[in-house]
């Protein structure tokens, strides 16, 4: 199986649907708490699903960053090379 590199507007949807889930579960876990509705294992349960859809939200986040990092690193690079490049052709010149 090929993994494919999302684009950044996949990224957002993705991100969006994440928040949205989060909410929800967030919204109901507070309701159902409130009103006494939830019993112990409903709230385990919810509380559970919520907490995975914040990790992951984190790790979107996360890999977003390292992403960035990463592209910030190889400029860096590339402008060394060429500034080091440059500077020995002038001094060969």
């Amino acid at each position: 199986m090929e993994l494919v590199k999302d684009s950044g507007a996949d990224r957002n949807v993705l991100l969006a649907s994440i928040r949205g889930l989060t909410v929800i579960g967030l919204g109901r876990l507070e309701k159902g708490i409130g009103d006494g509705l939830l019993d112990p294992k409903d709230v385990r349960l919810l509380g559970s699903l919520v907490l995975r859809a914040m990790r992951l939200w984190q790790e979107v986040l996360r890999d977003e960053r390292r992403d960035e990092r990463v592209l910030e690193e190889k400029v860096v690079e590339l402008e060394n090379r060429l500034s080091d490049a440059l500077e020995k052709k002038e001094a060969s010149s």
